[in-house]
């Protein structure tokens, strides 16, 4: 798994891209707090002084998911259409 750090609030995480899915994993316990099938590109951001994150999912060539994944792992998709997220590089 490639995995891409994040820290969101006081509660560190780990999200990256296992063979074809995007996780959010706790990195102190291992557990995975969320998951979801992709074809392509991930993009990650931690909530401004807060213990989320957003995570944007694509193909490749755009985006089309975006989701709002809480620390207890309960996510809302907030975009299910194309758009082009402005965070979490190239």
């Amino acid at each position: 798994m490639v995995t891409l750090p994040f820290f969101a609030g006081p509660v560190p995480f780990l999200a990256g891209n296992g063979p074809n899915n995007a996780q959010l994993v706790d990195w102190q316990t291992g557990k995975i707090l969320w998951t979801q099938t992709v074809d392509g590109s991930v993009r990650a951001m931690a909530e401004p002084n807060g213990t989320g994150m957003a995570i944007a999912v694509g193909n490749a060539a755009y985006f089309d998911q975006l989701w709002l994944v809480a620390a207890d792992g309960h996510a809302t998709q907030v975009v299910k259409e194309t758009f082009y997220p402005a965070f979490g590089g190239p």
